[in-house]
C-alpha cells in the first residue's frame, strides 16, 4: 500500500503543477501592462525601468494580401482587419477559404512614456514562416524573403533580438508576413518583446542558455547510457533511453530559442523536418523503453500498430515537402499521444500492485507528458508562450536515469551477493572434497592391505589367473589414493600450505628423476635427456614439492610424446632460475593452451586418455606457491615446452644430499608405476578366454582407448559364448571391420583418441546398416544431449559407464538377437529364391528336350545333364554355406543358359566372357538370378528378341561379374520398373554381397538396354 500511495502522490503533484501551469499566464502578467487596442497600445505610463518589458499582445492591424511599409497605410483607404496577436491567422489571411498560406501585413501603434532613452530592444520568437520588421521605416528585422509570390519567398524561423533608435515617444511597427512553407497554422505565433537593451537581452540569453544547458544534460545522459548498453548489450532499455534522450534535446533545440540552427546552417526545410522526426522518434523509442521495463516479451498487435504507425509518419515526413508534412502536424501530435499513453497505461496496470518499481517511469512519463502538452499546443496555435521555463525536461532526463541507474546497480549488487554467494559456496565444496578425501583414504588403505596380504598368500595359495587380477584391484586402488592425494594438496594449497624451503641442486634432483622414468620407459622410442649444468643451477624451494612438479611435468611431456626426445634444461634469469622441459610430441592446439592450467581440464580428448585434470593445475599452485611463473608454449605435431621459475639460492644454504632425493622422491616413483600400469597394453593383461569351441556363438569388436576398461568389459562378458576382439582407437576398428567382415557386435567408447566414437559410428554405418551390424555404445556421460547424439551417428543402443554386468549382458543379447533375426529372414530368403522354379520353366524345359530328343538324342542327353544341374543347384535346400566357389556359380549359369538358348532360339543371342582360372568366393545363388533376369525382363520382352552378355574377370585387385541386355531399358526415373527389376532377390543379392564388402550397380537407359555389375575384393572373397 505504500507504494500505491507513493503513485497517488506522484498523480496528484503532476495534476497540481498542471493546474499551476495553465493558470501561469494569469498569474505572470501583471496586472498593468499594458494591451493593444484598435492597432495602438499605450504605454506611456508603464515603468520600463521597474517593470521590465512589455509583451505587444493585443489588436493589431492586419492588411490582408498586402506587404506594405507605413508610408504606404492606408493605400486605398480600406479599413484593416483587427487582428489578436499572437494567434494563427488561418481564419482570415484569406477572404475566400480558411488556410494557413498566404501573406499579409501587421501594423500596430506603441506610444511610449516621455524619457531620455532612445535605443530599444525589441525581441521576435515565432514568425511563420517568412517576415520583415519595420520600426518608423526602417528594417530592424528579418527572417528569410518574404514576398507575395510563393516561389520567390525564402521560409526562415529563427527567433532573434533586435535594436532600434527610436525618436520621440512613439513607435510605429510594420510587420511583412509571407508563409508558403508550413501548412499546420500561419502569422505571429509568438509573443514579440519590447523593452530596454539589457533587460531584453538578458532575457533572450538565460532563455537561449536554458535551452543550450538542457539539451546538453541530455546529450551526456545519451551518451553515457549509449556506452553502459555497448558495454552489456543484456540491458536493453539503456539503448532505448539513451535514444529517448538524444531525440529529446533534438526537440528541445530545433524549438523554443532554435540554439541549433545558430549552430548549423540548415534550411527551413530541414529544421523543420528533424524538429518533427525527433517528436516521431522520442515517442517511439519512450515506448519502447516503457514496453522493456516491464513487458519486454509480451506480444502486444495494439503496440505494434501504433509503432508502426509512428514509423509510416517518418517516412512521410522524410519523403514529402515541408508544406505537405506540416498539413498532417495535428495528426502526427495525435499518434504520438495515442502511443505513448498506450504504453504508459499499459505499464501502470501492469504493475499497479508492485510500482516501485517503475516509480521514476512514471515520473519521466509525467514530466514528459507535462513538457509535450503545452509545446504541443503552442505549436498548435491555441496557446501562447507563458514565461515558464520548461524544468520538467530536466526532470524527464534526471528521473529516466535514476530508473536506469537503479536497475543497472540492482542488478550489479544482486551480482556481487551471487558473487559472494558462489564464493561460499566454492569453499563449502574445497572443504566438501577434502573432508571426504580425508574420510576415504582410511578405509581405501584398509581394504588395499587386505588385497595386498591376499595376493602376498596370506589367505592360500592363488592361481595365476586370480593372483594377476587381484594385482589389478590393486593398482587401481591405488591409482585412486593418488586421486585423493592431489584433492587434498588443492586444498592444502587454497588453505596457504607452509613451505619448508631449502636450496636444491637443479642438476641433482633432474637426474634422479629421468633415471626412475628411465625404467617405466621405452628408451628406444621415447630418449630423456638432462642438459641442466651440473652445481650451477640452485633453487629454493621446499624439496617434496619441487619433486612433485618436476614428475608431474615429466610424465605429461612421456604421455604425449609417442616417440622422440625429452629435454630438460635450467637457465639464470636475475633472482630467479627458469626450467625449462621441451618434448617432441604431438602438442597443444592453440585455443586449448590457455585452458590447460586450470582445475579439471584434461586437455585435447581427440589425442590424449582422459584423466582427472589435476595434474598441471597443482604444478601450476605450487610455482606460484613459491614466488614463480608456468607457462607453455606448443605447436601441434612440434611439440610442447613447459616453463617455470623458481627463486635463485645459494649453495651455502642447506642442501639435500642426492641420496635423499631418490629417498623422497619413491613416492612419486609409485604414482607413476600405477599410471603406468594403467597404460599396458590388452596383450600383457592376464586374461584367459575360454577355448576357441565356447566361442563360435558370436563374434563382438570391443573399441575403447583404456586397456583396463577394456579388461573388465571382457571380464564380465567371459561368462558368454563370445569371441572379443579389442582395439584401442577409431582407425583400429575400422581397420579391423575391413579385414574381417564377419562382425556380430561392436561396442563403442565414445570418447576416444583421434577419432571420436561418433565419427566411427558415422564412418561404420556407410557400409553397414544397423541390423546388419549393431553397435552399442558405451560412456561415462548419460545426458539427454549425448544419447540424441549417439543414436543420430547410427547406435543401436546405449549404457553409460559404470557398466553394470546384469544390464552389459542383457543388452548384448538383445542386439546379438536382433543380428541374427535379420541373418534368419536373409536365410529364408533364400530359401524362398531356391523354391520358386517356376512350373512353366519346369514345362518349357522338358518340352524343349523332348522336341530335341527326336532330332538330335546326343543333344538332349546333354541338355537333360544340364537341366539335372540346374535342379541340384536350386533345390539345395539343405545347404548352409554362405559362400562357394565362383567357378560353381557359373555351372549353375552355364546349365541355365544352355535350356534358355534351345527354348528360345535364335532370339536370345548369348555373349559369354569369362577368365579362366578365375579363383574367389561368392555368395550362392547371385550370378543366375541376374541372368534370368536380363532374359525374363530384357530382352525376351521383344518379340525380336535380344542379346545378353555375361563377363566374368579380374580388375584392380577385384572380381568384377557384368550382366548386360539391349532391351527396352528403363529411365532413371521409372521407379516402378527399377523396382521391378531390383526385386526381392536382388535386393537380397545386394544385402549379401555388402556383408563381404561387395557393390552391385544398376544402370540403365530406354531403348539400350540394362547392365547389372557386381565387384567384389579378391582378398576379400578369398579371406571369407
Amino acid at each position: 500500500m505504500a507504494n500505491k500511495g507513493k503513485l497517488l502522490m506522484i498523480f496528484t503533484l503532476f495534476f497540481l503543477l498542471m493546474g499551476i501551469r495553465l493558470a501561469w499566464g494569469f498569474w505572470y502578467q501583471p496586472a498593468v501592462m499594458p494591451f493593444a487596442k484598435q492597432g495602438v497600445l499605450d504605454a506611456s505610463s508603464w515603468d520600463f525601468a521597474g517593470n521590465g518589458s512589455i509583451q505587444l499582445n493585443g489588436e493589431w492591424e492586419f492588411y490582408r494580401g498586402e506587404l506594405v511599409t507605413s508610408e504606404q497605410l492606408p493605400m486605398d483607404g480600406t479599413p484593416p482587419l483587427i487582428v489578436q496577436v499572437p494567434g494563427e491567422w488561418d481564419k482570415y489571411v484569406s477572404d475566400k477559404k480558411k488556410t494557413s498560406l498566404g501573406y499579409g501585413t501587421y501594423h500596430l501603434k506603441v506610444l511610449l512614456p516621455e524619457a531620455k532613452q532612445s535605443i530599444w530592444g525589441i525581441r521576435v520568437s515565432n514568425i511563420r514562416s517568412s517576415h520583415r520588421l519595420l520600426i518608423n521605416g526602417q528594417v530592424v528585422g528579418q527572417q528569410g524573403q518574404p514576398s507575395p509570390h510563393p516561389e520567390e519567398v525564402i521560409a526562415k524561423n529563427v527567433p532573434y533580438l533586435s535594436f532600434a533608435n527610436v525618436t520621440g515617444n512613439q513607435v510605429d511597427l510594420v510587420l511583412q508576413v509571407a508563409n508558403f512553407d508550413f501548412a499546420a497554422g500561419g502569422g505571429v505565433f509568438g509573443t514579440i518583446m519590447l523593452g530596454p537593451i539589457q533587460e531584453t537581452l538578458a532575457s533572450k540569453r538565460s532563455s537561449e542558455y536554458f535551452d543550450t544547458t538542457a539539451g546538453s544534460v541530455l546529450l551526456l545522459f545519451s551518451l553515457y547510457f549509449l556506452l553502459l548498453y555497448a558495454y552489456n548489450r543484456r540491458f536493453r532499455e539503456f539503448i532505448y533511453f539513451s535514444l529517448s534522450n538524444l531525440f529529446a534535446a533534438l526537440y528541445l533545440v530545433t524549438g523554443r530559442e532554435r540554439v541549433a540552427l545558430d549552430w548549423f546552417d540548415l534550411s527551413y526545410d530541414w529544421a523543420t523536418r528533424i524538429q518533427f522526426l525527433s517528436m516521431l522518434a522520442l515517442a517511439f523509442t519512450y515506448s519502447l523503453f516503457m514496453k522493456q521495463i516491464v513487458l519486454p516479451k509480451v506480444k502486444d498487435t495494439i503496440s505494434r500498430v501504433l509503432l508502426t504507425l509512428i514509423s509510416l509518419s517518418a517516412i512521410l515526413v522524410l519523403l514529402l515537402e515541408a508544406k505537405q508534412f506540416t498539413f498532417l502536424q495535428s495528426v502526427f501530435i495525435f499518434i504520438c499521444w495515442m502511443t505513448v499513453m498506450y504504453h504508459f497505461l499499459r505499464m501502470l496496470r501492469r504493475v499497479w500492485h508492485n510500482p516501485s518499481s517503475v516509480q521514476w517511469v512514471v515520473i519521466s512519463t509525467l514530466s514528459l507528458l507535462f513538457y509535450g502538452v503545452f509545446e504541443n499546443l503552442r505549436a498548435l496555435g491555441w496557446t501562447q508562450d507563458d514565461g515558464w521555463i520548461p524544468l520538467e525536461i530536466i526532470g524527464f532526463a534526471l528521473s529516466l536515469a535514476m530508473l536506469s541507474t537503479r536497475g543497472y546497480f540492482t542488478a550489479l549488487q544482486k551480482a556481487e551477493q551471487l558473487t559472494e554467494r558462489l564464493l561460499v559456496l566454492d569453499k563449502t565444496k574445497d572443504q566438501f572434497l577434502a573432508n571426504t578425501s580425508h574420510e576415504l583414504r582410511t578405509p581405501l588403505h584398509a581394504t588395499l592391505s587386505i588385497l595386498q596380504a591376499v595376493v602376498d598368500g596370506g589367505a592360500g595359495e592363488l592361481t595365476d589367473r586370480q593372483k594377476a587380477e587381484l594385482e589389478l584391484a590393486v593398482g587401481i586402488g591405488r591409482r585412486l589414493t593418488y586421486l585423493l592425494d592431489d584433492l587434498l594438496d588443492i586444498s592444502h594449497l587454497q588453505a596457504g600450505m607452509e613451505l619448508r624451503l631449502s636450496s636444491l641442486d637443479v642438476h641433482d634432483v633432474t637426474a634422479v628423476a629421468l633415471d626412475v622414468m628411465r625404467y617405466l620407459t621405452d628408451e628406444k622410442s621415447v630418449r630423456l635427456v638432462n642438459r641442466v649444468p651440473k652445481q650451477l643451477h640452485w633453487i629454493e624451494a621446499d624439496e617434496q614439492r619441487f619433486q612433485q612438479i618436476i614428475f608431474n611435468l615429466l610424465y605429461n611431456a612421456i604421455k604425449f610424446t609417442p616417440a622422440g626426445t625429452i629435454t630438460v634444461e635450467a637457465e639464470q634469469m636475475g633472482k630467479m632460475v627458469e626450467i625449462r622441459i621441451t618434448d617432441t610430441g604431438i602438442g597443444i592446439a592453440e585455443d586449448r593452451q590457455e585452458k590447460i592450467f586450470d582445475r579439471f581440464e584434461q586437455g585435447d580428448r581427440r589425442t590424449s586418455q582422459e584423466g582427472a585434470g589435476l595434474g598441471l593445475y597443482i604444478c601450476k599452485m605450487l610455482v606460484e606457491r613459491h614466488g614463480g611463473e608456468i607457462s607453455v608454449t606448443s605447436a601441434v605435431g612440434q611439440g610442447t615446452s613447459f616453463s617455470f621459475t623458481m627463486p635463485a639460492a645459494s649453495r651455502s644454504g642447506d642442501t639435500i644430499h642426492p641420496s635423499n632425493i631418490e629417498s623422497a622422491m619413491m613416492h612419486s616413483v609409485a604414482r607413476l608405476a600405477a599410471a603406468a600400469s594403467e597404460d599396458l597394453p590388452p596383450a600383457l593383461l592376464p586374461f584367459t578366454q575360454a577355448s576357441a569351441k565356447e566361442k563360435k556363438e558370436a563374434t563382438i569388436l570391443l573399441v575403447d582407448d583404456e586397456p583396463t576398461n577394456q579388461y573388465v568389459m571382457m571380464r564380465l562378458l567371459a561368462t558368454e559364448p563370445y569371441r572379443i576382439v579389442a582395439v584401442s582407437d577409431g582407425h583400429e576398428a575400422l581397420e579391423a571391420l575391413e579385414k574381417q567382415r564377419h562382425w556380430d557386435l561392436v561396442i563403442l567408447d565414445v570418447m576416444l583418441p583421434k577419432m571420436s566414437g561418433y565419427e566411427v559410428c558415422q564412418r561404420l554405418r556407410e557400409k553397414y546398416s544397423a541390423s546388419e551390424l549393431p553397435v552399442l555404445m558405451v560412456t561415462a556421460r548419460g545426458q539427454k544431449e549425448d544419447l540424441l547424439a549417439g543414436f543420430a551417428a547410427g547406435a543401436n543402443d546405449y549404457i553409460t559407464k559404470p557398466v553394470e554386468a546384469l544390464e552389459l549382458r542383457a543388452r548384448v543379447k538383445t542386439l546379438l538377437q536382433m543380428k541374427r533375426s535379420v541373418s534368419d529372414s536373409i536365410e529364408a530368403e533364400m530359401a524362398f529364391l531356391r523354391s520358386q522354379i517356376k512350373p512353366h520353366f519346369l514345362f518349357n524345359a522338358l518340352t524343349a528336350i523332348l522336341t530335341v530328343s527326336q532330332d538330335d538324342m546326343k543333344k538332349a542327353q546333354d541338355l537333360l545333364l544340364d537341366f539335372s544341374t540346374y535342379l541340384r543347384h536350386s533345390f539345395d535346400f539343405e545347404q548352409h554355406e554362405k559362400l562357394i566357389p565362383i567357378q560353381r556359380e557359373l555351372e549353375l549359369v552355364e546349365a541355365y543358359l544352355r535350356i534358355e538358348q534351345i527354348r528360345f532360339g535364335e532370339r536370345l543371342d548369348m555373349i559369354y566372357k569369362v577368365e579362366e582360372d578365375l579363383l574367389g568366393n561368392i555368395p550362392p545363388m547371385t550370378i543366375q538370378p541376374i541372368v534370368e533376369n536380363a532374359i525374363r525382363h530384357g530382352v525376351t520382352t521383344r518379340l525380336s528378341g535380344g542379346t545378353v552378355k555375361l563377363a566374368v574377370y579380374a580388375e584392380n585387385n577385384d572380381t568384377v561379374i557384368r550382366v548386360e541386355d539391349n532391351g527396352p531399358g528403363f529411365s532413371a526415373g521409372a521407379k516402378t520398373q527399377q523396382m521391378k527389376r531390383k526385386g526381392v532377390g536382388l535386393r537380397n543379392i545386394e544385402r549379401r554381397l555388402q556383408n563381404m564388402g561387395g557393390k552391385l550397380e544398376i544402370t540403365s537407359k530406354p531403348n539400350v538396354g540394362t547392365r547389372v555389375e557386381i565387384r567384389i575384393s579378391q582378398s576379400q572373397s578369398e579371406r571369407e
